[in-house]
């Protein structure tokens, strides 16, 4: 990290560590904590060289892939041992992107460890020496805060305790399990899971649910408002209510489902045990883009399956035969009766407004929007096939 002072060199903030604890104070910095700065910056220079293998895959790497990059720490404020780092700007090189990248996926990695969530963790970067090696040096009483540039712009706070129960351990569970360099890379998008919810942690901000369309998966909440809607509804994977849980979706392709992340909003799907109940899980299931005529197709609103269980209801209470039951593109619902001579049907949206329509022997078409429920029991009365 050291550099030749006789003439000046091209420079840039990159980073800022901080040294907190009693050994520290007054800006005092130990000979033996300079391996953190260290550690810091290997862990950097082979998670860049993991962002270039990820974005050429079959490639081989340059040899001299990260042989200009070096930190120099350029000053030190008090306030404990606030490290000021700065990159030392290479003469030629495209490789920027690279190192702002591993900057920024070493602290989402690193938070996610102290969270408690090492299954999380990129094998491939917990695999690196100064990985494991990061916050060995500290003592009782001492913390190192590394940038995280998450959303909220808090750092990463490693303590003693925190290095022997997390870091180092999420390290050594990646030596044990074979890297899978050329495992595809996680993909991700907003959306809906559903299924049976079995086991919530709060601990972690973890859930594990039996879910329709992948098996069993699981998940991460992000507020914790929603943990008692979780527990609310937790059961075994076949006593629980079956449930929808809005966050981001991770997988690989999309047959092969990871995980959810971020999960911030539950609803409840009511499943009464009546002949349409399946179809009630399968529409509540679709996921936005199901039409593939329609890739804004949005997920089926459960308002819109709670207007249609109604009405179903009061089919089948005047021995009226089930209706086909369709989701609609903006999220309703469909409720068809037809025959030769006659097309009935109820369109409930994903607000759960209701409109009717008909057309008969006649051929002319007959539309009623925005009728209120007993207005809609009225026209299922008067089906006739």
């Amino acid at each position: 990290m050291l550099h030749d002072m006789s003439e000046p060199v091209p420079s840039q903030d990159f980073a800022r560590l901080k040294l907190n604890g009693e050994r520290f104070a007054g800006a005092r910095l130990p000979v033996s904590a300079l391996s953190e700065l260290e550690n810091y910056t290997n862990l950097i220079r082979e998670a860049a060289k993991l962002a270039w293998r990820d974005a050429h895959p079959g490639e081989d790497l340059p040899q001299d892939f990260g042989a200009d990059f070096d930190l120099v720490l350029t000053s030190v404020h008090n306030g404990s041992a606030d490290c000021h780092l700065e990159r030392l700007l290479p003469h030629s090189g495209d490789e920027d992107d690279y190192f702002d990248q591993s900057r920024e996926r070493v602290g989402r990695e690193l938070r996610q460890v102290l969270q408690g969530r090492i299954d999380e963790t990129d094998e491939l970067l917990a695999r690196i020496d100064s990985f494991g090696e990061l916050g060995s040096s500290l003592s009782v009483g001492d913390s190192l805060e590394v940038p995280s540039y998450d959303s909220d712009d808090e750092p990463v706070r490693i303590t003693r305790s925190s290095y022997r129960e997390y870091v180092r351990p999420a390290h050594e569970r990646s030596l044990r399990e074979p890297a899978v360099p050329g495992r595809p890379r996680l993909k991700g998008r907003d959306g809906w899971l559903v299924g049976r919810l079995f086991a919530v942690s709060s601990k972690d901000t973890r859930f594990e649910l039996a879910s329709e369309r992948y098996g069993d998966v699981h998940g991460f909440y992000a507020v914790p408002e929603i943990l008692d809607d979780l527990r609310a509804v937790l059961g075994t994977s076949k006593e629980a209510p079956v449930v929808r849980i809005f966050g981001r979706l991770q997988y690989y392709s999309e047959n092969d489902f990871f995980r959810m992340r971020n999960a911030s909003l539950v609803q409840v799907l009511e499943v009464d045990g009546q002949p349409w109940s399946r179809r009630f899980i399968e529409l509540a299931s679709l996921e936005e883009g199901w039409d593939d005529d329609d890739s804004e197709s949005q997920p089926v609103s459960f308002a819109a399956l709670d207007g249609a269980r109604h009405l179903l209801s009061h089919a089948r209470s005047v021995e009226i035969p089930q209706p086909g039951i369709f989701p609609l593109g903006d999220g309703g619902v469909s409720l068809e009766w037809a025959s030769p001579d006659s097309i009935y049907s109820i369109e409930i949206s994903p607000e759960a407004d209701v409109t009717l329509f008909h057309l008969g022997n006649d051929d002319i078409p007959h539309h009623f929007d925005a009728v209120n429920f007993s207005v809609a029991e009225s026209f299922i009365t008067g089906v006739e096939l």
